[in-house]
């Protein structure tokens, strides 16, 4: 059942009804650099038993600014809080994102954003709830516990990942939105282990970018170029017969980050242009598992491979590869005949 244009949809129950975040968005140019085409995404929110009435959330942001992965809870003192991922693009931050939380009586009173603690990590999408912060880059996850001040990553190793949110009941589980070299999984992730349970269906398909209320799934579609519809259907979990654990690294203290947390945010300043575009993606597609950690590699490729459209490649994406390769490179990854960017 369609619901609404958009995507990034998250449920949940609000004063007994149940709600949606989501975002809706239209085409906007960059004004600095080389400009640009990309997707002004804003966040929105509806009632179930109302689809049809759909209500802005006035975050303060330009219209131009990207804002991503809205996620809302009620928080101990019967307030609702949502959480938010944001990018100033026209002031020179793009891509640089950060999350950032409001709290109010209602959704149509809700206090300026205010930005959430993250121990400067690089993320490309995120949320945060009563119980944990969770931040995403590339195929690594990231919890943090704010009550026991700790931190623990995580790596997938299944793909990259494109959207995380929680479970609306189960503060244990996220859904894991991941792309692998064809198409977007999502799967159920157990956040203690961690460990993936099993992956999230729709008639026995592969869904992309969800969020899960009582017995019913809503998620995202894609369309042509930037188009996006929400529908809402019945679902199920596919468990494996053996959860894969994720490799782990250990909790560790926010006194004590390791050295890749305390990694300087990348400047940007690398921005191919397109027929070294087209180069560095034909590079990427040739690596063999031999070339560095296989999930790393699988990462990597799957990443390109989502984004690729060397013909007419816009800066934004010109940029991300650039990122993507960095980050290849930290876990180990070697091209063939070096690259040093």
């Amino acid at each position: 059942m369609l619901i609404a244009e958009g995507h990034m949809p998250y449920a949940f129950v609000l004063n007994g009804r149940e709600v949606l975040l989501f975002c809706q968005g239209k085409k906007a140019y960059s004004r600095f650099g080389n400009k640009f085409e990309y997707m002004a995404w804003q966040l929105r929110y509806l009632f179930l038993d109302e689809p049809s009435k759909v209500y802005k959330i006035d975050t303060g942001f330009f219209d131009t600014d990207i804002l991503c992965n809205p996620v809302g809870h009620v928080d101990k003192d019967g307030n609702v809080a949502v959480t938010f991922v944001a990018t100033k693009v026209l002031r020179n931050e793009f891509f640089r994102y950060n999350m950032y939380k409001m709290v109010g009586k209602s959704l149509d009173t809700l206090g300026k954003p205010e930005k959430v603690d993250c121990l400067n990590h690089i993320m490309f999408n995120g949320f945060a709830d009563t119980h944990k912060v969770v931040t995403c880059l590339t195929d690594q996850l990231c919890i943090m516990d704010p009550v026991n001040q700790k931190i623990k990553r995580s790596r997938i190793g299944m793909g990259a990942i494109m959207r995380v949110a929680p479970h609306h009941v189960a503060n244990d589980i996220v859904m894991l939105t991941v792309h692998d070299t064809k198409q977007a999984h999502t799967y159920a992730i157990s956040v203690e282990s961690p460990t993936i349970l099993g992956e999230i269906k729709v008639k026995g398909q592969s869904v992309y970018k969800c969020s899960a209320i009582g017995s019913y799934l809503i998620h995202a579609t894609k369309g042509s170029d930037f188009e996006r519809s929400i529908h809402m259907d019945s679902f199920s979990i596919d468990h494996m017969d053996k959860p894969i654990e994720m490799k782990d690294r250990e909790w560790f203290s926010f006194a004590e980050p390791p050295p890749q947390d305390n990694r300087e945010a990348h400047t940007f300043d690398d921005e191919p242009s397109p027929s070294k575009y087209k180069e560095l993606y034909e590079m990427i597609m040739r690596l063999k598992p031999e070339d560095g950690p296989t999930d790393a590699v699988k990462t990597l490729q799957g990443l390109a491979s989502s984004s690729n459209k060397a013909h007419k490649c816009s800066a934004s994406k010109r940029k991300r590869l650039v990122i993507y390769i960095n980050e290849a490179i930290k876990e180990g990854v070697e091209f063939p005949g070096g690259y040093n960017g």
